[in-house]
């Protein structure tokens, strides 16, 4: 072989025995699948191993496969079945991954006592529904609303049971709104429902609704009292 083709195999040594040892590096950190890091650093070790066997002639002893296809063949299936199974239990960890990456931003946009969208949130939104209301010259409306005498509730009730109103108040307003429609949780007994495409009239109409039918709403009862509220609406 010419001078150059040592060079690319040496070459292609030196890759896959960095690869190796980023294997290594990840059976450390992986909390899960450590076998499949583990299969992937022999299966690449095998690999880098077989990049040095053209240089037989300077180290004999790499010369165990010259001529011995049957034996080279053996060892490259061997090599695929240990990089297949060490990316099929990698790719495990990466789905378990992904669905945690999913939970973790789900909650951090969301409140996590009432499942609505967190202030920060509905705030974003909010940006993006204005924003498209001046470039379509579409309406978009909010409406605001807090529960009446909320504090007294806790004080006479205590904070689990004010806990379950402003959790029922949520799942009604969430059932009771379109699916365009984003409910938001501004504070403690404060909400927020952005309506896009939704003139001044329209939400009017549809924050009487939402009052009149909180009025008939049991949000929670206590020691054989039922608690009921009434909510007081912006538009």
């Amino acid at each position: 072989m010419s001078p150059s083709t040592y060079v690319f195999y040496l070459i292609a040594f030196l890759i896959q025995l960095a690869a190796v040892f980023l294997a290594l590096s990840l059976i450390s950190r992986l909390r899960f699948q450590k076998i499949g890091a583990m299969l992937l650093a022999v299966g690449l070790s095998l690999m880098a191993i077989r990049r040095l066997i053209p240089f037989q002639h300077f180290f004999p002893s790499l010369g165990i496969l010259k001529g011995d296809h049957l034996a080279d063949s053996v060892l490259s299936i061997v090599i695929s079945v240990l990089l297949f199974l060490g990316l099929f239990a990698l790719r495990k960890s990466v789905s378990r991954l992904e669905d945690y990456t999913d939970v973790i931003e789900n909650r951090s946009r969301t409140d996590y006592l009432t499942g609505a969208w967190n202030r920060l949130e509905i705030e974003r939104r909010i940006e993006i529904e204005i924003s498209r209301s001046r470039r379509y010259g579409s309406p978009v409306a909010l409406v605001l609303f807090d529960i009446d005498h909320f504090k007294q509730i806790n004080d006479n009730h205590g904070h689990e049971v004010g806990d379950e109103v402003l959790q029922s108040l949520v799942n009604f307003c969430q059932k009771n709104i379109r699916e365009i429609d984003v409910l938001g949780r501004c504070g403690g007994e404060e909400f927020l429902i952005l309506m896009p495409n939704t003139d001044e009239g329209a939400a009017f109409s549809a924050a009487e609704r939402l009052r009149v039918g909180v009025e008939t709403l049991l949000c929670a009862s206590h020691n054989g009292q039922e608690i009921r509220i009434t909510v007081s609406l912006g538009v």
